[in-house]
């Protein structure tokens, strides 16, 4: 036994059997036999079902198209995602390190707040310390990790010190891009993906398309045999 046999719904055989067996079907149906022969009215009516047919099959491709399309923006989805989480990174780790965990050495000049000042930076400094502990070292891609990292960033200490907000501001900017950049790529896998309707559409179409253009040459048959007969 093959166990890579492919379905019958994949068979060029199956599909041409379809087409030939419906036309059969269709010309003794609607084109020659007495009781169920179609005149000029009811072979324009078959126009709205082979139409249908036709469509059914135009769906069950437009569905892999969209999913195609989807696969190709994902390499460049990923990119960007990952270009982003590093940012989140690289500022948690060592921009804003750099900047915020920093010695004070007083002075004649320093202003009078500076040990206010310097309790706030230490508390960011911390807070910092703390955090690079606590994110994933790699993009997260679960929503709960997602879910968690903005939550742990969101919880800063409460300082006012006008210099040091705006400085955790580089951190709110990358965290705001990484946050876009996550929700493209989740769009994409969305998109990506077929719902149960399109997979049956998908599957389907060949014999939807083969259906429809047996209906379509039974229709020009009926009309040149009337046409014919006058």
């Amino acid at each position: 036994m093959n166990d890579y046999e492919f379905p019958w719904v994949a068979s060029k055989v199956v599909l041409c059997a379809v087409f030939f067996i419906s036309l059969l079907l269709f010309h003794i149906i609607f084109v020659y036999a007495p009781p169920t022969r179609l005149g000029k009215r009811g072979l324009k009516i078959i126009d709205y079902f082979y139409l249908g047919a036709g469509s059914l099959g135009l769906l069950g491709s437009i569905a892999t198209n969209r999913v195609d399309i989807a696969k190709n923006m994902l390499s460049l989805a990923n990119d960007r995602e990952e270009f982003a989480y590093r940012q989140v990174v690289e500022s948690i780790s060592t921009d804003l390190p750099l900047i915020i965990c920093r010695k004070f050495v007083p002075s004649e000049l320093s202003p009078p707040n500076l040990s206010e000042t310097k309790r706030q930076y230490d508390l960011a400094c911390d807070w910092l310390k703390d955090l690079r502990t606590k994110i994933p070292s790699v993009t997260p891609q679960d929503p709960d990790e997602v879910i968690a990292l903005n939550k742990a960033w969101v919880t800063k200490p409460k300082i006012d010190d006008p210099a040091l907000i705006d400085n955790l501001k580089e951190g709110d900017i990358y965290i705001a891009d990484f946050n876009a950049r996550y929700k493209e790529l989740e769009y994409l896998n969305g998109q990506g993906k077929t719902s149960e309707l399109e997979d049956v559409l998908h599957i389907l179409a060949p014999f939807f398309i083969a259906i429809a253009v047996a209906l379509r040459v039974t229709k020009v048959t009926g009309e040149l045999k009337i046409d014919a007969e006058v």
